[in-house]
């Protein structure tokens, strides 16, 4: 495998770059994985929450991780007993853990090098990590693998190097984006606030801004799309909203609200006259029309389907024409028309 396959398995995975880190002799499954000497490594790897062992040998602190290895073929197998530890006297933070009970695990890359073999240098070996979420994703690239020699020869400052990944187009890194959330759940139901953050929120809409929160999305009322073009809705019953109240052309902008009301509205019980209802997908209406949908089908982990971008409703008789332009989420132009 070579370094453009990795970051594919990576990204199918939802990553959006990696960390990296040189080994050396001593980093092996007895003597854990050295990380760094000071704490900025908490910044870089989610982990669980931080308990203190103070009455052992070597006062410590430790935090659980989800830590995944990933294979040259894709797979990917949980390492159970992944944690850092802490050691507060040096100070320096130390992989432990992280082969026991995972099966996809190279175990054969940590094996403990005898003290008259050793020569205190690093050995070749690089350790790749993804954080996607609360989850990390790592590979242990061998000694004199294209991958090791390719990431060795990448200058870098602090305790990692660092890869971020690109993306063609809006579509790919929107689906690398969804497909880190599916696989990172399941979620807390959250809201952002203009702060920059994320508090508790547990009204019936918390789905969509928990949503929103992990694109980093701050609520709002502007008709633009969400994210990059695209409009992220979340659903979780038989109806969505895809366009704002009012249509911005056709004859409902010829006309004017209450001339077009007249001809196409209905009354309702207030005594008012509405154009409108819950319109589905191959829906006969009351005003005998029919509601035809085609939009891009969005399959998570999987992709988005591009077909023919169109909505319209066709009825008997009368010709009916209302246009969204601007505010139709995700769309440049939605036409809706009766013949």
């Amino acid at each position: 495998m070579n370094f453009n396959q990795l970051c594919d398995w990576f990204k199918g995975y939802g990553a959006s770059e990696i960390i990296f880190k040189e080994l050396s002799e001593n980093d092996n499954s007895k003597n854990q994985v050295y990380l760094g000497g000071s704490y900025e490594v908490l910044q870089e790897i989610p982990h669980g929450d931080i308990i203190t062992y103070a009455d052992c040998k070597r006062p410590n602190m430790k935090a659980k991780l989800d830590f995944w290895w990933i294979r040259d073929d894709g797979t990917v197998g949980n390492a159970p007993g992944a944690q850092l530890i802490l050691y507060p006297k040096y100070p320096e933070v130390r992989l432990s853990g992280f082969l026991k009970g995972c099966r996809t695990a190279p175990s054969d890359h940590f094996q403990t090098i005898t003290r008259n073999d050793r020569t205190g240098m690093k050995d070749g070996r690089v350790l790749v990590l993804s954080p996607v979420g609360r989850r990390i994703y790592a590979y242990l690239a061998p000694r004199g693998s294209s991958i090791a020699t390719y990431l060795i020869g990448q200058s870098h400052d602090g305790l990692f190097g660092r890869i971020e990944f690109g993306f063609e187009n809006s579509k790919s890194e929107l689906i690398c984006h969804l497909r880190k959330q599916y696989k990172t759940n399941p979620h807390e139901r959250v809201r952002m606030y203009p702060d920059g953050s994320m508090r508790p929120y547990v009204a019936r809409n918390a789905a969509g801004y928990t949503l929103e929160a992990s694109f980093g999305i701050i609520p709002n009322g502007l008709p633009a799309p969400d994210f990059k073009g695209w409009e992220l809705k979340c659903y979780d019953k038989s109806s969505i909203t895809l366009m704002t109240p009012e249509t911005d052309g056709g004859l409902y902008d010829k006309l004017g609200a209450r001339e077009f009301i007249k001809l196409y509205g209905h009354n309702s019980e207030d005594g008012g006259m509405y154009f409108t209802c819950p319109y589905r997908a191959v829906m006969a209406l009351d005003m005998e029309c029919l509601i035809f949908m085609v939009f891009p089908v969005l399959s998570v982990p999987g992709t988005i389907r591009t077909v023919p971008k169109s909505l319209s409703i066709e009825g008997r008789g009368r010709s009916l024409v209302v246009s969204h332009r601007e505010n139709v989420h995700g769309f440049r132009d939605f036409q809706i028309h009766s013949r």
